[in-house]
């Protein structure tokens, strides 16, 4: 049961901003003003900006999906839950989804040019598939996408299940998972070329060690044989 019981409208120079994200989000709002402040950079004039909402997201992201790796059916462990965590709403993952839906364009934000230039140049890199970790801007990027998914979580009664039904095809889950997978996989190869390279050390060592004590039995053959020689030598 919702605790709204009519829509609040945002203000009018907000409306289409917020409208908009609506429809990327594919969620209406009941209190739509919730996503107007969502939607506000706190270098604007207005008197609310992001900036708490990006911290309930934040955190209402973690916990959602902790929650979703948990009930997942390969039961994974706690550093596998950590990790894939980690990387579903991390920062720059967070901020790679937010160039891809575009949700700069709606934030209002005042004399902000080096910000605007950066986000810009981030977003074309995502654009191009190109791995943007830590350029700048990125950060507002992920700031959006948590305070918007606070602003969801809000007007929908603080409810996880339902915050996941709507940011699961946001988040991009399955490429999240798939990311992972290639991590893994990676981590996994690079075990083996170490197991590998220690294997080819060891090998290589007892070669070595082979080839030395060779090397002595014939020194020493020698060393016999020239003094058997000198020996019969002597005794003639």
């Amino acid at each position: 049961m919702r605790l709204f019981t009519r829509q609040l409208q945002p203000s009018p120079e907000m409306k289409e901003r917020v409208t908009a994200v609506e429809r990327i989000v594919g969620y209406d709002f009941v209190d739509k003003t919730l996503l107007e402040e969502a939607l506000t950079h706190p270098s604007s004039c207005r008197p609310n900006s992001y900036q708490r909402l990006e911290l309930l997201g934040d955190s209402a992201l973690n916990h959602t999906v902790t929650k979703y790796l948990f009930r997942d059916s390969r039961k994974f462990n706690e550093e596998e839950i950590t990790n894939r965590r980690k990387d579903t709403v991390s920062n720059p993952y967070l901020a790679r989804i937010g160039a891809r839906l575009g949700l700069y364009d709606y934030l209002v934000r005042h004399n902000t040019p080096d910000l605007d230039d950066q986000v810009a140049k981030f977003t074309e890199g995502v654009i191009k598939g190109k791995d943007m970790t830590g350029s700048p801007g990125y950060k507002v990027l992920a700031d959006v996408v948590e305070s918007v998914a606070a602003a969801v979580y809000i007007d929908l009664n603080y409810d996880l299940d339902k915050l996941m039904k709507i940011f699961k095809p946001l988040l991009d889950l399955e490429k999240s998972d798939s990311m992972m997978k290639t991590k893994e996989s990676d981590s996994m190869l690079g075990y083996i070329a170490s197991l590998l390279y220690t294997l080819g050390a060891k090998a290589y060592s007892v070669i070595i060690s082979l080839l030395v004590f060779c090397l002595r039995g014939i020194i020493l053959l020698v060393i016999v044989c020239v003094l058997t020689k000198l020996i019969d030598c002597f005794a003639k």
